[in-house]
């Protein structure tokens, strides 16, 4: 299958939920209502397709925007960002089910904050996670996201701006090594 490329990098292409076919669609649809996946959403009930089409609708005239992430063809992650003004962005992701314990959620962190700061020049992106979302909330910490709001019972609320990126090495395999060594060195 064939789509419309929104952006490239590292071998991942972000496709916006608007061109992609209908079985893409449908598969980003199955992923986001998987039971590992929708206990993590603000709003965790199962969506049906009609809904989720009518959806994709609705984000031609929205200011937010959803992509599907592929590698090689396959979907691997969504990802959705709104703008909130002065270059802030609320950002949220999930992952392909099948890939949640493969390894591939720091890789994706990786790709999804270059994405950000190079592709759409966000200055900040903020993000909350609920607090029970354990493997989400240590790649956040390992990646020096910063918390700002304790007081929600719910979730944390994070932020990372673009000092924060700066400081992160520029490809994948330093990357990891930086990431490695500083959660060693605690």
């Amino acid at each position: 299958m064939s789509y419309s490329k929104y952006y490239s990098t590292d071998g991942f292409d972000f496709v916006l939920y608007q061109d992609l076919s209908i079985e893409h669609s449908d598969k980003v649809l199955s992923y986001r209502n998987h039971e590992n996946v929708r206990k993590w959403m603000f709003n965790s009930d199962k969506i049906s397709l009609k809904e989720h089409l009518n959806f994709i609708n609705k984000l031609k005239d929205s200011s937010k925007v959803y992509c599907a992430v592929f590698r090689k063809q396959k979907i691997v992650a969504c990802v959705n960002f709104d703008d909130i003004g002065n270059n802030e962005y609320f950002v949220g992701h999930f992952l392909n089910p099948r890939l949640l314990s493969s390894g591939i959620g720091l890789y994706f962190e990786y790709v999804y904050l270059k994405f950000f700061f190079e592709h759409i020049k966000a200055k900040v992106i903020k993000a909350s996670v609920k607090k029970e979302n354990y493997p989400m909330i240590k790649i956040h910490t390992l990646c020096n996201f910063k918390e700002i709001d304790k007081e929600n019972s719910i979730y944390y609320d994070y932020e990372f701006s673009i000092n924060e990126y700066k400081g992160i090495p520029n490809n994948m395999k330093d990357f990891i090594t930086f990431l490695t060594k500083k959660y060693l060195d605690k």
